[in-house]
């Protein structure tokens, strides 16, 4: 594929319109003189170079392509501590009584986030009891 940069701009392939200096508007990319690309602000042809998108990226730096090595992924972030409802419950009540409705919506979150993680208790307790109704 046939890459253009307008004006510095990462390359794409060229529009089906192009704006000319003097006025007119060209519509077939095929007919394009490299004058007409060039006096609309657009700059090559560029290609992608070679690389291996298992360990590398291309990146377009200053009016070029450059190959670098992809960052490494970042750690998955550890799983919040359960929150004590107790806890939870006499901090909801201190904002609530200090009208800090900051800290009432942050403790409302966390119960909200921690109501959606499953239990591996409570289910296995709802499998026993599944699988005694159903004998």
């Amino acid at each position: 594929m046939i890459l253009y940069s307008f004006k510095g701009q990462e390359p794409k392939p060229l529009p089906h319109r192009i704006n000319l200096p003097n006025g007119f508007t060209r519509t077939d990319s095929s007919t394009f003189t490299d004058l007409e690309i060039s006096e609309a602000g657009f700059s090559g042809p560029y290609s992608l170079p070679d690389f291996d998108p298992q360990t590398q990226q291309v990146i377009w730096v200053d009016g070029d392509y450059e190959v670098v090595e992809k960052p490494p992924e970042p750690e998955p972030e550890p799983a919040p501590e359960a929150l004590d409802l107790d806890i939870a419950a006499q901090l909801m009540i201190d904002a609530a009584a200090g009208n800090d409705k900051s800290t009432l919506s942050l403790i409302l979150r966390q119960l909200l986030e921690e109501a959606k993680r499953p239990d591996p208790e409570i289910s296995l307790n709802y499998e026993e009891q599944d699988s005694l109704n159903l004998q």
